[in-house]
């Protein structure tokens, strides 16, 4: 843990006792402090940080490192409950956005987890997104963290044992039969719940996915002492949840296998046995081996270096033919095509691979699947009409009950797509359904989604529809609210870059799963669109398809924000002080960002407490203002907002959430500092300790550089000391705090005769 040093304590002539320690201020002074800065909400959470760089260092972690020291607490987290990593492999950071021209990246991701002493609260991070440039600027966050309030948990806390949790799981779900061991987590809900946080443990069941049973898989989370369960969720995720309607030869063309003739095509990456060598192929399909000059049996199945095909309705396909050096020995699959069910053992391995090779096209440090081999493609399973993706694997249906077999291609990128939103590390749900429809779409450029599943005449979905959000519906429903600003934004970009816009928008799309969390679709994503597609920055004047993003989500009810038409700048600064009397002068000027200014339309408003008020702003040159501010009651904090028009009308304010959000400033004569503290010195300041601590009590200390366990590497403002938990790099550098409660108390402050500020 990690104290930042207090600041001062301010007194003037009269005033009453303020502590701007709610989210807002601090939210408030975030934005004083980063010009340009922009928060998006959903209802009291920030979903995101976005707009001008608001961060910059020497490192991409460096930069995200200072900006959670500085600003985790406007969130509701402390600063030390955010861990470097992810919590899919503990990966630091994440290359984002590929340029295959300069063999580099646009972007770094950085990965936070939040805990709660040693414990996970459950599926809570926070992403920060770095420009590779010099200064590292920090442009966009992903604050997906929970304010747990003043939760702690009772030490003498009665747990129930292991096995009552799978029992309180297979009691609600009868066909499970195995069960993962039991994860200690902070329950505090996922994406808009707002619940009281509780200990809990997450566990997970299967059914072991036998032959001729449907496939059973869940995740529950579980109160600790209760039994209660709190959460649960299905894993199995299907490609339908209607019932009753869905050098090998492959199918050519767009749909089913019955939708399109076959034809011969590469199996890519394809595993070869040359007598007891095992060779792979390259993207071609082309293999060689050297066995020397003796005769060997060379032996092919569907099977590759990243996929393994297995074929549930009786053996897998093999050919073994042989060889005598140096003979030409090829293969066909499928030769005969007389079979659904060879047909759908080439299909899927062939679409598994091109969804593969396409999302490596656009970030080849993509998170797993770049260097995960034999993921297995289950086909022809003894069902009919649907497909499924559990987590371990992608599963695929014979014909039968009025559908196609689903082995192809639309329905391999959706199932794939699911695997791809998993190991970004976000939740499946409505976002899940989206994303893997949108690979469908992007990789076939057509917005149709499961051509043939049942007819040939049309899919089951469709991305060139006209979804609204929000979309309370049926996850697979409201997953096209996604594939929808994607295929708009697509066909936006086709018309301004009809050669470029597929490798635009699926660059775009591909990188942006890396930023999503939670399940579902909100206009987050859309200020992601945007910055990563940014240039300079600084999305609010603009991005190189702004217009065409805007346009795409906007059709959605997915609006990009507003673009910052007119810069505003304070040449002296903005006053930290007002005369309480009335008469102090703020200089404005109004320039031109993406439109001009028209002068003499320059607009003051204040608020002294009882709602915003017009002030007055003289205009002294065209463009240039001074403000007057009015007068305020000594000791009050005084909201403050200023806006100009462009040429075309357009009002344009600073900040530019205004009234929502505002400058700052405090009434006052003068400010009397009566004590700072940098922790150089021993001041006064007192330990105590509670609840049986066995390690971690405050201390001041200079911060060791030797540890990687969330512990600061340096004080807050550079000058060496700080009060800090364990400052030891003893025992695996365990730095934390455990089993009980530390305090660090200030001296006391005789604020006798006066009022104060903090």
């Amino acid at each position: 843990m990690h104290l930042r040093k207090l600041a001062a304590v301010l007194v003037c002539a009269a005033a009453a006792l303020a502590v701007a320690d709610d989210l807002t201020a601090l939210r408030q002074n975030f934005i004083e402090d980063n010009a340009g800065a922009r928060l998006m909400n959903t209802g009291p959470r920030v979903t995101r940080v976005y707009g001008a760089a608001f961060g910059f260092g020497g490192s991409a972690q460096e930069t995200a490192d200072q900006f959670r020291l500085d600003y985790a607490e406007m969130f509701g987290v402390s600063p030390d409950d955010l861990r470097p990593g992810n919590s899919l492999d503990d990966r630091l950071t994440q290359p984002v956005l590929y340029d295959s021209q300069t063999d580099s990246y646009k972007f770094t991701l950085v990965y936070y987890r939040q805990f709660f002493g040693e414990i996970p609260v459950y599926r809570s991070s926070m992403l920060m997104l770095v420009r590779n440039e010099p200064g590292y600027p920090l442009v966009w966050v992903n604050p997906y963290v929970r304010d747990l309030g003043d939760f702690s948990i009772d030490p003498a806390l009665k747990t129930l044992e292991a096995t009552d949790f799978a029992n309180l799981a297979q009691a609600e779900v009868g066909e499970l039969t195995s069960f993962t061991a039991p994860r200690s987590v902070i329950w505090a809900g996922v994406d808009d719940m707002i619940v009281q946080p509780r200990l809990a443990v997450e566990i997970i069941g299967d059914n072991g996915n036998r032959p001729g049973q449907d496939p059973h898989k869940r995740l529950f989370i579980i109160d600790v002492a209760t039994g209660e369960i709190l959460h649960s969720e299905n894993l199995i995720l299907n490609f339908s949840e209607v019932s009753g309607t869905v050098r090998g030869n492959a199918t050519v063309g767009i749909g089913a296998d019955a939708c399109g003739p076959e034809d011969e095509v590469p199996l890519p990456y394809a595993r070869v046995s040359v007598g007891g060598t095992v060779v792979f192929a390259d993207e071609n399909g082309f293999y060689s081996h050297d066995p020397g000059g003796s005769p060997v049996t060379v032996t092919s199945t569907i099977r590759g270096r990243w996929f393994r095909v297995e074929n549930q309705a009786g053996a897998n396909a093999s050919i073994a033919l042989p060889g005598n050096p140096p003979n030409v020995v090829d293969f066909l699959h499928n030769a005969a095509n007389t079979s659904e069910f060879n047909r759908a053992e080439v299909n899927g391995y062939v679409q598994a691979n091109v969804v593969r090779d396409f999302t490596l096209s656009f970030n080849p440090d993509f998170p797993t699947i770049a260097n995960q081999t034999n993921w297995p493609v289950n086909v022809n399973i003894a069902s009919t009409c649907n497909a499924f993706y559990n987590g371990n694997s992608i599963n695929f249906y014979r014909a039968g009950g009025g559908c196609n077999n689903t082995a192809f291609d639309s329905v391999v990128h959706h199932e794939y797509g699911h695997h791809l939103v998993a190991v970004a590390g976000s939740d499946q749900g409505q976002y899940g359904e989206g994303f893997g429809d949108v690979m469908g779409v992007l990789i076939l450029d057509d917005p149709r989604v499961g051509v043939g599943f049942q007819s040939c005449a049309g899919g089951i979905r469709n991305a060139d529809n006209t979804m609204q959000y929000p979309c309370g519906g049926q996850i697979h429903f409201c997953g096209q609210l996604l594939s929808g600003c994607v295929w708009s934004t697509r066909t936006e970009l086709l018309a301004t870059n009809p050669d470029t816009y597929r490798l635009i928008i699926s660059n775009l799309t591909v990188n942006s799963v890396l930023m999503h969390t939670g399940s579902t679709i909100t206009p987050d994503i859309t200020v992601d669109f945007l910055t990563l597609d940014d240039d300079d920055s600084d999305i609010g004047n603009g991005t190189p398809h702004y217009a065409e993003i805007a346009a795409g989500f906007g059709a959605h009810n997915m609006d990009a924000p507003p673009l910052e038409l007119l810069q505003f700048q304070y040449p002296d600064g903005r006053p930290s002080l007002i005369d309480p009397d009335g008469g102090t002068t703020l200089r404005v000027e109004v320039l031109a960002n993406i439109a001009d200014p028209q002068p003499g339309s320059g607009r003051f408003f204040f608020n002294v407490g009882d709602g915003f008020a017009e002030g007055v702003m003289n205009e002294v040159t065209a463009n240039v203002y001074d403000v007057v501010f009015p007068s305020a009651a000594c000791g009050i904090f005084v909201d403050y907002y200023v806006s100009a028009e462009t040429t075309d009308g357009q009002v344009q304010t600073d900040p530019n959430d205004a009234p929502s959000v505002t400058f700052e400033t405090f009434s006052a004569v003068s400010l009397t500092l009566e004590f700072a503290d940098d922790f150089n010195s021993d001041l006064g300041w007192t330990v105590q300790n509670a609840g049986g601590l066995r390690d971690g009590a405050w201390e001041r200390d200079v911060p060791i550089t030797n540890c990687n366990r969330g512990n600061p590497g340096s004080d807050f403002d550079g000058s060496g000391w700080c009060y800090l938990t364990d400052n030891s790099s003893a025992n695996g550098c365990n730095s934390d705090v455990d089993n009980g409660t530390t305090h660090l108390i200030s001296p006391a402050f005789d604020l006798s005769g006066v009022d104060a500020v903090i």
